[in-house]
């Protein structure tokens, strides 16, 4: 008996584990470029979704409370010619363990740090990498980080590693927080080609 309660325990740890592993299928596309956009309409068809445009019918698309890992977050989906190209989830509440959580979040999802604005001075890694190590950075960013509340206004932006020196990224997600909820926005444009 003893060891069939722990199965089960076993069991549904895994479950749940598996569960929060999987971000909400309109949100791939923007992690996993493998992932074709979402189209309009597959946002009007899924039971996620509800169109919460105020001023043009099939523009915005809102989800309930869902998942981001373990971070309970709400999501609105814009739609630009036809397709999802830009993704906002936001954080029901606030909170130091959330502000961390999520950034967590981005690098599971192979996304890197490319610049921190806070308080209008800005911290931009690319070009400090030109001039320190990456330990001289961690450092500098460390520093640069606490010298203002959590609760300032900061906006970060994170690319994933494929884009991360180029001029135009295909995805890009700007971290916004401001002691009250954070908010992800994701983008992405398809590579046109020949360009």
């Amino acid at each position: 008996m003893m060891i069939f309660k722990t199965f089960i325990t076993g069991l549904c740890l895994l479950i749940s584990t598996s569960a929060m592993a999987f971000p909400p299928q309109w949100l791939l596309p923007m992690l996993d470029t493998s992932q074709p956009l979402w189209t309009l309409d597959q946002a009007q068809e899924s039971t996620e979704l509800y169109d919460c445009g105020l001023e043009e019918e099939d523009r915005e698309f809102c989800s309930g409370q869902v998942k981001y890992y373990d971070v309970d977050i709400e999501g609105r989906l814009w739609i630009i010619d036809g397709q999802v190209k830009e993704i906002d989830i936001t954080t029901i509440d606030f909170s130091p363990y959330l502000y961390s959580e999520l950034q967590l979040n981005l690098r599971k999802d192979a996304f890197n740090l490319y610049s921190a604005t806070i308080n209008g001075e800005e911290f931009n890694i690319p070009e400090r990498l030109n001039k320190q190590t990456v330990d001289e950075v961690n450092r500098d960013f460390i520093r640069f980080t606490g010298k203002s509340a959590l609760g300032t206004n900061r906006y970060f932006e994170w690319r994933p590693g494929s884009d991360f020196h180029t001029t135009t990224p295909e995805r890009r997600v700007i971290f916004t927080s401001n002691g009250k909820q954070v908010t992800l926005r994701f983008y992405r444009e398809p590579v046109i080609s020949g360009k």
